[in-house]
C-alpha cells in the first residue's frame, strides 16, 4: 500500500525495497537498513484521472488522507485520530499527551534521515504529520544526530516547489477539515500511574504472603494431624463427657412416689426427656454437675423442727409376690417327675419369722427404663418394687452392721431367731423330701482321704435313706443346680451379707423344694495352715470365719490343693501363680464338682453381688431364655450390647446382627485349635453350613453349658490386659510379661464379670484340658475359650441394666458396641479395657461406684443428715427387680 501510494505521488521513485521492520520496535538510537514505510492512502480524483500526463503541473495528484491514517517508522508505530496512540520504549521521553505527539515527529524526522532519496524524503514532507513538528528541535530529542536540524531546513525549503506540498490549495482543501491540537506542556506533578503501580505492587505482596501463609499453614497441620487426632482420642476417651450428662433423680423416689407402671415416664427415654447426643463443645469441656440427691450442691438451710418435719402421707398397700410355678397344677405334673414339698415349715418350726415375699405394686414415679437389656426378653417382671422391708426384713435386716464372729457373743449381740438355724441340715431335709423329683445320684467311688466330709447319703432324723428310683415313663426329672457363694477366710461379714445369704438359700431352696442348694466356697489364703490333712485345722478355720448357722455350708481350699491337683500347670504370669484365684478360681469350682456329683449345673456367684428382686425368679428366666436360644448367630448376638431404646425388638436386634456379621467367620460347631481334640462330649452340627439351617431350630430346647451376664466378646486386639493370660497354646509369652510377643493366640472369648452358671459337662472338658494337655487362660476367658473350641453352647443372657446419668441412645450404643463389625472386642477401640470407664456408673460391672452407692440408699445407710429427711418427705427407697454389682463393705 505503502509502495502504490509513493509511485502515484512520484512515479520516477527508486524502486528500492529498503525496509524498516516496525516489529523490532527500534529506538531513536538504534537505526535498522530496512525500512517500511506505510504513507496514507492516496487516490486520484476524476479530474484529475483525465488529465493528459504531458502536463506534469497538472499531473500532481490529490492526496486524501482515510482514517485513520498511520506511519511506521524506526522507533514506532503513530497512528492518526481515531487510532488509541501509544507510547513506545525511549528512556528520554515522557509517555502521554503531549509527549506522544513529539515523539511522532521526533520519529519522522528521524526516519526521513535515513532515506537516500530526496524525492522520497519531499514526498513525506508534504504530509501533515509535519505541522506539529518544531522548528527547531530540542536537545531532549536530537540525542546526538547532527542531521536531524539539517534535515527540517531541507525540507521546509523543499516544500514550495513540491507538487504535494502541505502548502498546496489542493492539498489545503482536503485539508480543511484537519483540526490537529497544539501541543501543550504539561506541569510537572504525581502521575496517577505511579499511585497505580504502588497499589499493585502492594497487592502482590499481600497476595503472596497470605499464600505462603497459606501453604506452610497447611505442612503444619499435616505435619500435626496425626499427634492431633491421637490427642483429641485420648481426651474424648477420658470421663469427660458421660460425666456431663446430668444425674438421675428419680431412682431416690420412694413409697409415697408410686404410681402404676403404665402411668410412668421415664427420665432418661421419655417423650419430654430423651437426652441429645453430646455436641463438640460438650465432649472437649466438661460442663458443670447437675444437682443430685448423692451430692447436694449446699447445705439446706437451718429450719424450726415443726418446719422441717414432713406431712404424712399415705403408704400403698403391699400385695404377695410368688414367682414359682404351680407346682400342684395338672400341666406341671404332667411334665416333671414327683410331687412338690414346700420346705418353708422346717424353717418356721425353728424361728417365728415370716419367710412370706411382698412387693408394692407399681413403680416410682420417673423410674428410668434399663438402658441395655430389658425385662421384656427374659419375661422379668417389671412393673412392681421392693423397699428394704419388704425385701430383707423377713431374713434379720437391722440397723446394727456388723455380727460378731466369736460365738459366745451371739446371745447377746447376735438374733436370737437365727440362733439355733442350721442351714445345711434345712437343705438336706428339703432335698429329702422331694427326692423323687431328681435323677438318682450315679455310683460313686471312694473319696480320698483328704475331703472332710462326705455325702453320698442323707440322713434325715438319725434314719439312712436313699433316693427311690421312680417309674419309667415321659416325665422330666428336674435338674439340680448349686449356687457357689465364692469368699475368703478373712472376709469380714456384716449383717447385710447375711440377710443376703438367707435370702439366697430361702428362696431357691426351701420354697423351690430342693432345686438348688447354696454352698460357700472359701478361699484360706494362709498356705502353711494343713487343711488337707489336719481336720481339726479344717474346723478351726470355719468356725473362726463365719456364724455358726452357715458352717456347715462351707468348703476350704487353697493354692497347694490347686498345685496338687493340676501339677502341670506351673507357669506364672504378671507375677501371680496360676494356681490362685485371680488367675483360675475354676480349679476350686471343678474341684467342687468333682466331689458333688449331684449337681447337674453350678452358679459361681461372688460374695458383693446383690438383687433387690427374686433370686428364683431372676436365675430361672435367665436359664429358660438361654434354653430357648437358636445356636444360628449365637456368637455373633453374644458379642453385643442389647440397647432397647436403639436396637427395638430382640428380633430386630437378631436382624441387625445377622447383616453386620462376617458370614466368613461365623461359629459353626466346634472351632478347630491346634492342639485341642474334641470327645464324645462335643455336639456335631446336623448341617454343614449355618446357613442351611433355615428354620434356625439347632440349639432350640437346649440347656446352655455356660451362661453369662455380660457379653462374651473376642479379646484380641482390644487393651484388655488379661487379653494375653493364656497357657500351653504353643510359643508362650516371657515371664512376667503382659503381652505375648510371638503369635496372637488361639481363637477365644472372654466375659468379664465372671458370674456364670456352667454345665458339668464343661467343667469336665476345662478339668481335661487342664489335665491331659496343660491348657488353660484367665478366670474371664477360660469357660468361654473352652465352650468355644468345643462347640459347646454359650449365651449371653442380657439382664437389665441400668446407669445412673442419662446417656444418649445412639451415644451409648457407640460406646459399648466400637468393636469388630458392631461387636463388643475384637478392636483396640473395644469397651473392654481402657475405655471401661465409661462402666462407672453402670449398676453391673466390676468397675462400677454406683451399684454400692445405690444399694446403700436402698437399705437406709445414709451418708448424711439430709438423705434421712430425703426418705422422710419421699418415704423409703423403692427399687424394682434389679441385680447390682458390686457392693460393698456394707
Amino acid at each position: 500500500m505503502l509502495g502504490k501510494g509513493l509511485r502515484a505521488a512520484s512515479p520516477a521513485a527508486p524502486t528500492s525495497k529498503t525496509r524498516l521492520r516496525a516489529d523490532h520496535h527500534l529506538s531513536p538510537h538504534h537505526h535498522s537498513t530496512e525500512t517500511t514505510v506505510l504513507p496514507p492512502r492516496i487516490t486520484k480524483s476524476p479530474s484529475q484521472e483525465q488529465q493528459p500526463a504531458s502536463h506534469p503541473a497538472e499531473a500532481s495528484p490529490i492526496i486524501k488522507y482515510s482514517e485513520p491514517t498511520s506511519i511506521s517508522i524506526a522507533a514506532g508505530i503513530v497512528r492518526h485520530r481515531n487510532d488509541k496512540p501509544r507510547c513506545y520504549s525511549s528512556p528520554q521521553v515522557r509517555c502521554g499527551g503531549a509527549g506522544r505527539r513529539r515523539l511522532a515527529s521526533y520519529s519522522v524526522a528521524q526516519g526521513i534521515s535515513m532515506f537516500t532519496s530526496s524525492e522520497i524524503r519531499q514526498t513525506l514532507s508534504s504530509l501533515p504529520i509535519f505541522n506539529y513538528l518544531p522548528k527547531s528541535p530540542s536537545s531532549t530529542y536530537s540525542h546526538g544526530h547532527s542531521r536531524f536540524s539539517s534535515d527540517l531546513e531541507s525540507s521546509a525549503s523543499s516544500s514550495s516547489s513540491s507538487p504535494a506540498s502541505p502548502s498546496s490549495p489542493l492539498l489545503r482543501e482536503t485539508l480543511a477539515d484537519e483540526k490537529p491540537a497544539r501541543p501543550r506542556v504539561r506541569r510537572q506533578q504525581s502521575s496517577p500511574f505511579k499511585i497505580h503501580r504502588v497499589k499493585t505492587l502492594f497487592l502482590r505482596v499481600l497476595a503472596g504472603c497470605v499464600v505462603v501463609t497459606v501453604v506452610t499453614m497447611a505442612f503444619a497441620l499435616s505435619g500435626m494431624r496425626k499427634h492431633t487426632t491421637k490427642a483429641l482420642e485420648k481426651h474424648l476417651d477420658t470421663d469427660a463427657i458421660w460425666k456431663s450428662f446430668p444425674q438421675m433423680q428419680s431412682y431416690y423416689n420412694g413409697l409415697y412416689e408410686i404410681i402404676p407402671k403404665s402411668e410412668n415416664v421415664p427420665e432418661n427415654t421419655g417423650p419430654l426427656n430423651i437426652p441429645k447426643e453430646p455436641t463438640l463443645s460438650k465432649r472437649l469441656f466438661r460442663r458443670s454437675k447437675s444437682p443430685s440427691p448423692l451430692k447436694p450442691a449446699s447445705k439446706p438451710e437451718s429450719k424450726p423442727a415443726e418446719q422441717q418435719k414432713p406431712k404424712p402421707r399415705p403408704i400403698p398397700e403391699t400385695v404377695a409376690y410368688n414367682p414359682y410355678p404351680d407346682y400342684q397344677s395338672k400341666s406341671y405334673k404332667q411334665l416333671w417327675q414327683g410331687s412338690h414339698v414346700d420346705c418353708v415349715p422346717i424353717l418356721s418350726n425353728i424361728t417365728s419369722t415370716s419367710t412370706e415375699m411382698r412387693a408394692y405394686k407399681g413403680v416410682p414415679r420417673g423410674l428410668p427404663d434399663p438402658y441395655y437389656s430389658s425385662y421384656e426378653v427374659l419375661g422379668l417382671d417389671n412393673d412392681i418394687c421392693f423397699d428394704r422391708r419388704t425385701r430383707l426384713g423377713m431374713y434379720g435386716l437391722k440397723d446394727r452392721d456388723e455380727i460378731p464372729k466369736n460365738a459366745k457373743e451371739e446371745g447377746i449381740l447376735y438374733d436370737l431367731e437365727w440362733k439355733d438355724v442350721d442351714w445345711k441340715s434345712i437343705q438336706k431335709k428339703c432335698v429329702q423330701l422331694n427326692q423323687d423329683r431328681f435323677a438318682p445320684l450315679p455310683a460313686t467311688e471312694n473319696e480320698s482321704e483328704t475331703e472332710v466330709e462326705t455325702e453320698t447319703e442323707i440322713e434325715l432324723e438319725g434314719e439312712k435313706e436313699t433316693r427311690s428310683m421312680p417309674d419309667s415313663s415321659t416325665k422330666q426329672f428336674r435338674a439340680r443346680t448349686a449356687v457357689i457363694l465364692r469368699v475368703w477366710d478373712t472376709y469380714r461379714w456384716t449383717r447385710l451379707d447375711y440377710a443376703n445369704l438367707r435370702s439366697l438359700i430361702t428362696e431357691l431352696n426351701l420354697k423351690s423344694g430342693g432345686e438348688y442348694d447354696v454352698h460357700i466356697l472359701m478361699q484360706v489364703k494362709d498356705d502353711k495352715i494343713p487343711i488337707m490333712v489336719d481336720e481339726d485345722a479344717y474346723a478351726r478355720v470355719v468356725e473362726e470365719s463365719i456364724a455358726a448357722e452357715f458352717r456347715g455350708l462351707v468348703t476350704l481350699w487353697n493354692e497347694n490343693m490347686m498345685e496338687t491337683w493340676y501339677a502341670s500347670l506351673g507357669v506364672k504370669w504378671g507375677g501371680l501363680s496360676i494356681h490362685g484365684a485371680y488367675r483360675s478360681m475354676w480349679f476350686a469350682i471343678q474341684y467342687f464338682a468333682h466331689k458333688h456329683p449331684e449337681y447337674d449345673y453350678f452358679w459361681n456367684l461372688e460374695a458383693d453381688i446383690r438383687s433387690t428382686g427374686h433370686w428364683y425368679h431372676l436365675l430361672e428366666k435367665v436359664a429358660n431364655f438361654s434354653k430357648a436360644q437358636p445356636r444360628r448367630g449365637l456368637w455373633e448376638r453374644n458379642s453385643r450390647f442389647y440397647i432397647p431404646s436403639v436396637h427395638g425388638s430382640w428380633a430386630d436386634f437378631s436382624a441387625m446382627v445377622a447383616k453386620q456379621a462376617d458370614a466368613s467367620e461365623s461359629v459353626w460347631g466346634p472351632v478347630e485349635v491346634p492342639g485341642v481334640q474334641t470327645t464324645y462330649r462335643t455336639p456335631k452340627p446336623p448341617v454343614e453350613r449355618p446357613e442351611q439351617d433355615t428354620e434356625s431350630s439347632w440349639g432350640v430346647g437346649e440347656e446352655a453349658d455356660l451362661i453369662s451376664l455380660t457379653p462374651l466378646f473376642d479379646p484380641k486386639n482390644t487393651s484388655w490386659i488379661l487379653r494375653d493370660d493364656f497357657t500351653g497354646y504353643g510359643q508362650e509369652r516371657p515371664a512376667n510379661n503382659h503381652r505375648n510377643p510371638y503369635w496372637a493366640g488361639p481363637p477365644r472369648r472372654a466375659s468379664i464379670v465372671a458370674v456364670y452358671r456352667l454345665s458339668r459337662r464343661l467343667l469336665e472338658v476345662m478339668h481335661e484340658e487342664n489335665t491331659f494337655h496343660g491348657h488353660t487362660m484367665c478366670t474371664e476367658q477360660w469357660p468361654p475359650s473352652a465352650a468355644l473350641h468345643h462347640g459347646l453352647k454359650a449365651v449371653y443372657a442380657p439382664h437389665p441394666v441400668y446407669m445412673d446419668r442419662r446417656w444418649p441412645g445412639k451415644y451409648l450404643a457407640t460406646v459399648l458396641n466400637n468393636g469388630k463389625n458392631g461387636s463388643s472386642g475384637g478392636a483396640p477401640k473395644s469397651i473392654f479395657g481402657y475405655r471401661e470407664h465409661h462402666f462407672a456408673g453402670s449398676g453391673f460391672y466390676f468397675g462400677s461406684y454406683w451399684p454400692r452407692r445405690l444399694y446403700r440408699r436402698w437399705v437406709g445407710r445414709w451418708d448424711s443428715e439430709w438423705q434421712e429427711k430425703w426418705e422422710e418427705e419421699h418415704g423409703r427407697m423403692c427399687l424394682p427387680p434389679m441385680l447390682l454389682h458390686p457392693v460393698k463393705a456394707l
